[in-house]
């Protein structure tokens, strides 16, 4: 025989542990949980952010109420928002509401409920007092652009030929960057902009919308735990029914 076989064979024994140790671990988790792990990503108002020290926001008032028809406790976990996708396939948290799209991407890889946010395009945010103004994506191409890592923004600028393009981890990293004039501008969904329009005031900025470019947003969900998934998707239409998620987006003063 010779070294191809071997490792080929070495390959194949590999992955079948790997499968049936998968396979293993699943028939352990419980098909819904005590307590629901929510992992979230604080730093991205007015979805999922700390105020006072607590973890607030439009996605963790769904993820909680989600959780209280469930009768079940519910868990925050902050985490940098890269890592949700990855601790949602192990088990590690069984949802997470961090203000996430369900991308064809995503859903290759987990699960979402039912979207309950639509129609929140992306919008180019720059300082009022840029020279000369910018009011087309046309013009980012020769722009110092600031995008926070993972987010849709990062997708859609990644399809675009940029040559300055600053990818940052948090809301608030981007915004100091461009207050800072450390960037030209910064592309971010349209109902992120409230929150900063009220801390430093909407005459410090100017911005213009990305034509079809509309998010939507959903609770994202770990394959892992199907009962939870199927139970946290049909509590989800139930409150866009009886006006529980209106109630949310009028409070949050999302659109």
């Amino acid at each position: 025989m010779n070294r191809g076989f071997w490792v080929v064979l070495s390959i194949i024994l590999v992955s079948s542990a790997a499968f049936w140790f998968r396979q293993i671990y699943r028939q352990r988790l419980p098909d819904m949980p005590e307590v629901i792990l929510v992992g979230t990503s604080a730093d991205y108002p007015p979805f999922c952010f700390k105020e006072n020290g607590q973890i607030t926001g439009f996605d963790i008032d769904v993820a909680k109420e989600v959780c209280t028809r469930l009768n079940k406790k519910c868990e925050l976990r902050d985490m940098p928002f890269e890592l949700l996708i990855p601790q949602l396939q192990n088990g590690s948290i069984q949802l997470a509401a961090a203000g996430m799209t369900p991308t064809r991407r995503r859903l290759e890889l987990i699960p979402f409920t039912t979207t309950y946010l639509s129609k929140d395009p992306l919008v180019g945010l720059s300082l009022a007092t840029h020279t000369p103004p910018i009011t087309s994506p046309n013009q980012l191409k020769d722009l110092k652009v600031i995008v926070n890592q993972g987010y849709n923004a990062d997708v859609f600028l990644s399809k675009m030929t940029i040559s300055k393009l600053v990818r940052l981890p948090t809301l608030n990293d981007a915004v100091q960057a461009l207050r800072s004039e450390q960037g030209d501008i910064f592309i971010t969904s349209l109902n992120t902009i409230k929150p900063l329009f009220d801390k430093f005031g909407q005459e410090t900025f100017s911005f213009f919308i990305i034509e079809d470019t509309n998010e939507s947003v959903a609770l994202a969900l770990s394959p892992l735990y199907a009962k939870l998934g199927d139970e946290a998707g049909v509590i989800i239409n139930k409150m866009m029914a009886d006006g529980t998620i209106d109630k949310f987006k009028e409070k949050w003063h999302v659109q």
